[in-house]
Formats: structure tokens, C-alpha cells, sequence
């Protein structure tokens, strides 16, 4: 028992010596801290002495500066004095530099405003050009692209306006034609159930006057048929000539050459008279003459007042303005076409003479309603 005493006797004196080490070790680092900052301290204290030597050798300079500034200044105050200057002289001097301070002030403010007017127009100037740059770099390529194909579909709408405007002038020209066919069915079955009415109260002379009426309304139809079938072929020979023409507009002078052999003629009263007699489709224009109001031949005449109206051609010219000097009519013959000869139920027709209207008023009824 008593070694187990001393031995922990003795675990209990190396602990104590372990904590006066730590504490030891403790003030060792607090005075070389402590000693870090006396250093840091007598440095500062040596910079401090030095600043203050500097400063006083600094001061000496300025106290000799003032001494020597105060000496001018009590020279130029006597100097003053000798020259009399009075208080209103400096009190106008001095409104007059305060004038011109502030008539300055004025100018440099006005300098600063325009200044600043100077400075925003470069401003909306440079964000005009970055404007510019953007829509030089993206926006204009963008905007040629989406013209482009504005300009492909405009050309592709007219296409398809073009396409559909002929088809819909076809489809109404034809629906208008079908239209107006029905209609004048529609109106001559109409006609023709109310003459047929009409025709039941009738006696025979007013029922054959209502079927040569008929005939005769069929007649027209068919002349107004052929008229319009006339003029659609007129019209065709009329663009074929406008287009003659208009190659034939410039005449070279290899083209005016007037024919010697040319005859003119016209008709008179004795071929008109002759005609049904002789029953000839053609006659011969030897036995025709041109008259004159004399009555006498004068076809040497005409054809000296042709060459007299007919422009001569100079060396110089190629060409003429009218192809209308160019006129040569040859031939000797010409061919006639005979009047229609009728059918007998035709000659029947024209000779026929209608008793005496009866004018009554069922007649007149029948008859307007007719017309209508």
C-alpha cells in the first residue's frame, strides 16, 4: 500500500511541473509581444523625431518667407498711402472685378451649357449610328429576306388574279349567255301561250295576220342572229386591216410605184337598170365610163388629179407617212352579186291585202297584251 502511495505522489509532482511550463511559455510570448510593440513604438517615436526636425527646419523657412511677405507688405502699404488712392475709387474698382467675375461666371456657365447641349447631341448621334450598325448588321437582312417573299407572294397573287379573274369572266359571260337564253325562252313561250290564247277568240284573217306576224318575228331573230355574226366577222376583218395597216404605216420608196394601168369606176343608172335583165354576175368595166357633171369622159383627168395630189419623194427621203399614195386598183372585170329572189309563199306575203280592221276593244286588249 505504501508503494502505490509514493508512486502517485510522484504522478502528481510531474503534473505540476508541466503547468508551470505552459505558464512559463505564456509570459515568455506576452513579452515578446510586448517587446515587438516597444520596437514598433521607438520606430514611430524615431520617425515622429525625425518629422519634427524636418518640421521645424520647415518652420524657420516660413517664419523667414512671412518676415520677409510682411515687409512687402508694409513697403506697399506706404506705397499706397503716398498715392492717395480714396474709398470710392477702390469700392468702384472693386464692383467693376465683381461685375467682370460675374459676367465671366456667365460666360463659363453658358460654355458649360452648350457644353452639355454639345455632349447630348453626341449622344443621340452615337445611338443613331449604333441604330444604324444594328440594322446594317441584322435588321436590314431581315427586313430583305421578309421582301423578298412579300415579293414572291405579290407575284403569286397576280398569278392567281390573272387565273381567277379570266376564269370568273368566263364562268359570268357564260352564265350571263345562259341567263339571257333562258330568259328570252321563258318570254317567248310566254308570248307564245298568250297568242295562242289570244288567237282562240280570232277570226281567220286576224289568226293568219297573228302566224305572218310569227314568221315574221322568227325572220328578225334570225337577221338579228346573222347581224350579230356580221359584226363579230367585221370586227374580226376590222383588227386584221388595224394590224395591215399599222405594218403597212411606213412605206419604203421601192413601194411607190404608181401603175399606169389603173381604172377607177363607179356604177350608174343603166347597169343598175340592166341588171335584172341581163341576170350576168359579172360586167365588164369597159362598158363602164367615170362621168363628170358635164357628162362627158374625164378619166385622163382623174388620173392627172391623183399624180397632182401625190406627194413627190425627195433623194433624201426613205420613207413616206401614209401607204394611202400607194393606191392601185387593177382589173377589168367586176364581180356582181344579184338581189335574193323570194319563194312563192314570200311573193304571197307581199301581195297580200288584209280586209278592214275591226276595231274593238277585245282586240286592242289582246293586242297590248302582246306587245307587253
Amino acid at each position: 500500500m505504501a508503494d502505490k502511495k509514493k508512486k502517485g505522489g510522484g504522478k502528481k509532482g510531474k503534473k505540476k511541473k508541466g503547468g508551470e511550463n505552459v505558464y512559463e511559455a505564456l509570459l515568455a510570448y506576452k513579452i515578446s509581444v510586448i517587446d515587438k510593440e516597444l520596437e514598433e513604438w521607438r520606430y514611430k517615436i524615431y520617425q515622429i523625431e525625425e518629422d519634427n526636425e524636418q518640421l521645424n527646419g520647415r518652420d524657420a523657412v516660413l517664419r523667414e518667407e512671412c518676415a520677409t511677405s510682411m515687409k512687402k507688405l508694409v513697403t506697399n502699404a506706404l506705397q499706397f498711402d503716398k498715392e492717395n488712392i480714396s474709398y470710392p475709387t477702390v469700392h468702384a474698382t472693386l464692383h467693376d472685378k465683381v461685375e467682370a467675375a460675374k459676367h465671366e461666371e456667365a460666360g463659363i456657365k453658358e460654355i458649360h451649357d452648350q457644353m452639355l447641349q454639345v455632349e447630348i447631341e453626341i449622344f443621340k448621334v452615337r445611338s443613331q449610328i449604333k441604330h444604324f450598325l444594328k440594322y446594317r448588321d441584322y435588321t436590314r437582312i431581315e427586313e430583305l429576306k421578309a421582301i423578298q417573299a412579300l415579293e414572291k407572294e405579290l407575284a403569286y397573287m397576280i398569278d392567281n388574279y390573272s387565273v381567277l379573274s379570266k376564269y370568273f369572266e368566263k364562268s359570268t359571260k357564260d352564265e350571263r349567255s345562259q341567263i339571257t337564253k333562258l330568259t328570252d325562252e321563258k318570254i317567248e313561250q310566254k308570248r307564245k301561250t298568250v297568242s295562242e290564247r289570244v288567237a282562240l277568240g280570232l277570226d281567220r284573217y286576224t289568226k293568219k295576220m297573228l302566224s305572218e306576224n310569227e314568221y315574221m318575228r322568227k325572220e328578225i331573230a334570225t337577221r338579228k342572229q346573222e347581224l350579230r355574226e356580221l359584226e363579230d366577222y367585221l370586227f374580226d376583218l376590222e383588227q386584221k386591216n388595224i394590224d395591215m395597216s399599222e405594218k403597212l404605216n411606213i412605206a419604203h420608196r421601192t413601194d411607190t410605184v404608181t401603175y399606169v394601168n389603173t381604172f377607177m369606176t363607179e356604177f350608174n343608172d343603166d347597169m343598175i337598170t340592166n341588171f335584172d335583165r341581163d341576170s350576168s354576175l359579172e360586167v365588164d368595166l369597159g362598158q363602164l365610163s367615170l362621168r363628170s357633171n358635164q357628162e362627158h369622159h374625164t378619166f385622163n383627168k382623174v388620173l392627172d388629179n391623183i399624180l397632182e395630189n401625190t406627194t413627190d419623194l425627195t433623194n433624201e427621203e426613205e420613207t413616206i407617212v401614209s401607204p394611202t399614195t400607194t393606191l392601185c386598183l387593177e382589173g377589168t372585170r367586176m364581180h356582181m352579186i344579184p338581189p335574193p329572189q323570194l319563194s312563192e309563199e314570200e311573193d304571197k306575203f307581199s301581195e297580200f291585202n288584209p280586209p278592214t280592221w275591226i276595231d274593238t276593244p277585245h282586240i286592242k286588249q289582246a293586242l297590248s297584251r302582246m306587245t307587253v
